[in-house]
């Protein structure tokens, strides 16, 4: 009788210490706010496939109106076409944040990988426009090619990369031939974040 007894209070205190735990760890996770979201690893997927060359002749007009972004292709012709730029929110994450000692949060939140078809293939469009219209790439009398299009997220970020190269020409430093070039193109401002190698440095043919 003892035995059952002393069994059932060990039950009770363990049910007791569980409770704690899920409301101590409940009460953790609500503590964290935007401020501490961890810089996210740059992560980055290389798509397949072909990318067909943009249709609009002029630039694009990024255009912000309340909560939506809009690219405008102002043609020649006088005929306008209107490109929505809303994209679907990113997918949060909670993970685990390692060890946890006082009173600092047990789990950080982090952007998901966002899908290679996180855009349609008008905003496509109006990616490769922007990447192709930059001074450096729009002037030269070289015939840059597009390469792969990807999707990545950095530091909570959503960026597309929109890949150039001109085949002909040797990319020093590198073993296969063909200058290679790259733009990152912000899907928040859908504006350049950066760019790598589009300024040539070497003219010798492959």
């Amino acid at each position: 009788m003892k035995t059952r007894y002393f069994l059932a209070i060990i039950v009770a205190g363990i049910v007791l210490i569980s409770v704690e735990l899920v409301v101590a760890m409940n009460s953790k996770i609500s503590e964290i706010t935007p401020n501490q979201l961890p810089k996210q690893i740059y992560l980055k997927e290389k798509a397949n496939g072909t990318i067909s060359i943009p249709q609009c002749k002029q630039d694009y007009l990024i255009v912000v109106e309340g909560n939506h972004i809009l690219a405008v292709c102002r043609n020649t012709d006088g005929a306008n076409e209107t490109v929505s730029l809303d994209l679907p929110p990113p997918v949060l994450v909670q993970v685990p944040a390692g060890p946890c000692y006082g009173n600092g949060p047990c789990y950080l939140i982090e952007m998901q990988n966002p899908p290679q078809n996180l855009l349609n293939s008008q905003q496509k469009q109006v990616a490769i426009k922007i990447a192709t219209s930059i001074p450096e790439i729009k002037e030269s009398t070289f015939d840059w090619k597009l390469g792969n299009f990807t999707i990545f997220a950095y530091q909570h970020k959503r960026f597309a990369e929109v890949d150039l190269t001109i085949p002909e020409i040797k990319h020093i430093g590198y073993l296969t031939c063909g200058w290679n070039a790259a733009v990152n193109i912000d899907l928040e401002t859908w504006s350049i974040a950066e760019k790598h190698d589009t300024n040539l440095s070497s003219y010798e043919k492959c």
